[in-house]
């Protein structure tokens, strides 16, 4: 395949280092390469393709490739990054309060995303954006325009919005943690390890391929064919795509509509004008290949081959033909685009996990949601209200409410003195005020608080659990104390062993108190799993009225032998364990129950039904095995 080379810009080496549309010089290509790949597809058409989500171990490495994305789109190009709290006057456009008061006339702001049309958007801590944030970036994603909220005379009631945005996911799980909706507008997913990124393409390559891209077509043959050929070229390329997101699990038709827009940007790219398999194959890997959920399946075994069928008439040969011949081609590129992609899977898919299953995607980094109507947490925006009921007045928000009205309320003011003037002089009149402010202009801050988490652990030091797992489950319980402190989250400690069950440490955020109280546990002794229960009960709802989420994680092999009363009895015990796990089941909240026994115990099963709790079993393992699986459980 033939490349457009710059010669005049660089030499003819380092544009044939350029990566090729050929779906066996893709699975070679390392991140940054493919990184350099997508910056070029994003500079040339990242309006239409939405931009990327960049996932990097450092915010260096992200800003390498914002930088080398700023370079290659053209000169001027406006370049923003999107702060955290951003209000919706500044994002979307409202008032602005400055000139509105200073002209005495209503002046319109058109707001971040007005003044970024054409040019890039940079989101970094992507994963912290809310649901109402995305709603607002996906709006303007789709339409390409922002509304006016201000009504002034003369001015259009629609501001051109067309931007392209690099959200840069910072959260530190395996999983992405960028909100759906904006993960699903961006056409490139990427993984970025190491900086900087090869400079394979210039401003002059891209300027020359966006000339060109408006003449490539969507024919998979070298050369632009005839009109019905290329009709069918064309659907047999989005078949393709479909039936291979559909095979790798993935349900979003905007990332096979981006597969077709890349491989558009690819040939345009590459200097031609008109698309091939390879292209196809290119686009599907750096578009499909990192939203992929699941293999897939292996053909199924045919014992014996069907009864041929009938011939047909004369006059369907020539349909028939066209046919088979169209279905050949979809398989042939079907197969050049599954081998192109298995460099492009996700870590997961490519170790030992033959499948997983999409995560719900949070709002938020944290465990915990948010919760509104307090005096204290970020901002969020503003509502009319009285500050004398407790509310936090926003000035900038509550002078920008009365400013459109100043010179009614002057006009209607000078009225009002005029008609109640008096021939007795008055000896003090105050100044007028240069802004009038009525009730209704208040505006208080809604703010959100993030809601607090309390990681409850639960563990059984008796006789059983000691000889079988004491050293790997307080080892367990250490990692998850250190990462519950890192969440900022609080933790409590029950230990049970013996007659009754005991809280070591309340909630609190003090991990060196709770690595103390840890490591004073003994072991032996009988096994209150009832009262340990009733415990955790109470921890819970006390953690529920300060207005925290709970996660109780219990680890025991639950062979419950000793009532409530202290007393011993196998039957008791279980039947005592199983009405407090009742209990616990009706707090709906987050329970996980790791059972320690060397085997899976049944009676621990039972409980964890009985509780409505996650079970884990994880025989023959270590302190780490352990964490991992409670991580995943609350994750």
């Amino acid at each position: 395949m033939t490349l457009r080379d710059s010669a005049s810009e660089r030499p003819a080496a380092v544009a044939s280092e350029r990566p090729t549309a050929v779906a066996t010089a893709v699975a070679t290509l390392n991140l940054a390469t493919r990184a350099e790949l997508a910056a070029a597809v994003l500079a040339l058409d990242g309006v239409a393709l939405g931009g990327a989500v960049l996932r990097a171990p450092r915010s260096d490495i992200a800003e390498t490739f914002v930088a080398r994305l700023r370079a290659l789109m053209p000169d001027g190009a406006p370049h923003r990054r999107l702060p955290f709290a951003i209000p919706d006057d500044r994002l979307l456009g409202g008032l602005d309060l400055a000139m509105t008061l200073a002209q005495g006339r209503p002046v319109a702001d058109h707001g971040l995303l007005a003044a970024l049309d054409g040019g890039l958007l940079v989101i970094p801590g992507a994963e912290r954006i809310g649901a109402s944030l995305a709603a607002r970036l996906t709006q303007v994603l789709d339409l390409g325009h922002v509304a006016q909220r201000v009504r002034v005379a003369d001015a259009p009631t629609h501001h051109a919005a067309r931007v392209t945005i690099v959200a840069i996911d910072e959260a530190e799980a395996d999983e992405d943690a960028v909100h759906g909706a904006i993960a699903d507008r961006c056409a490139f997913h990427l993984l970025l390890d190491v900086q900087p990124l090869p400079e394979l393409y210039s401003r002059a390559d891209i300027k020359a391929a966006a000339a060109l891209l408006p003449h490539v077509d969507a024919d998979t043959a070298s050369e632009p064919p005839a009109h019905p050929t290329a009709s069918r070229s064309t659907d047999a390329a989005l078949r393709t795509l479909v039936h291979t997101a559909e095979l790798y699990g993935i349900d979003s038709l905007r990332a096979v509509r981006a597969a077709l827009r890349v491989a558009r940007c690819c040939a345009a790219l590459d200097g031609r004008r008109s698309t091939n398999d390879s292209d196809v194959a290119t686009a599907a890997a750096l578009v499909l290949g990192p939203r992929a959920t699941r293999l897939p399946a292996p053909p199924p075994e045919t014992s014996a081959e069907p009864e041929p069928p009938p011939p047909p008439p004369d006059d369907a040969q020539n349909q028939d033909d066209s046919a088979e011949r169209d279905d050949q081609d979809v398989r042939e590129l079907e197969e050049r685009i599954i081998e192109a992609m298995a460099a492009a899977l996700p870590f997961g898919l490519t170790m030992d996990a033959p499948t997983r299953t999409p995560k719900a995607r949070r709002a938020a980094g944290r465990a915990g949601s948010d919760r509104s109507g307090g005096t204290r947490g970020r901002q969020v925006g503003t509502r009319r209200g009285d500050p004398r009921g407790g509310g936090r007045l926003d000035l900038v928000e509550t002078l920008r409410a009365a400013a459109p009205w100043q010179p009614l309320r002057r006009r209607s003011a000078g009225a009002t003195e005029a008609g109640s003037a008096s021939a007795k002089p008055i000896p003090a009149i105050p100044a007028r005020p240069r802004v009038l402010v009525r009730p209704d202009d208040f505006r208080i801050r809604r703010l959100f608080e993030p809601a607090g988490t309390t990681a409850i652990f639960v563990v059984d030091a008796s006789g059983s659990s000691a000889v079988n797992r004491m050293a790997e489950a307080k080892g367990a319980v250490e990692l998850l104390l250190a990462e519950s402190y890192a969440r900022r989250d609080e933790v409590a400690l029950i230990a049970f062993r013996g007659a009754k069950a005991e809280i070591l440490l309340p909630p609190t955020r003090a991990i060196a108190a709770a690595k103390r109280a840890l490591a004073a546990l003994p072991g032996g002794g009988g096994t209150p799993l009832a009262s340990a229960i009733d415990r955790a009960v109470e921890l819970t709802l006390r953690a529920r009225r300060e207005g925290n989420d709970t996660v109780v994680v219990f680890l025991t092999d639950a062979r419950a032998n000793v009532a409530r009363d202290g007393s011993g009895g196998r039957e008791q015990a279980m039947a005592e364990a199983l009405q407090s796990a009742r209990v616990m089941r009706g707090l709906e909240g987050q329970v996980l129950l790791i059972d320690t026994s060397p085997r899976p115990s049944p009676q621990a099963q039972e409980v964890a039904a009985a509780m409505g709790a996650r079970y884990v079993a994880l025989p023959r393992t270590d302190a780490r095995s352990i964490h991992a699986a409670v991580t995943a459980a609350r994750a």
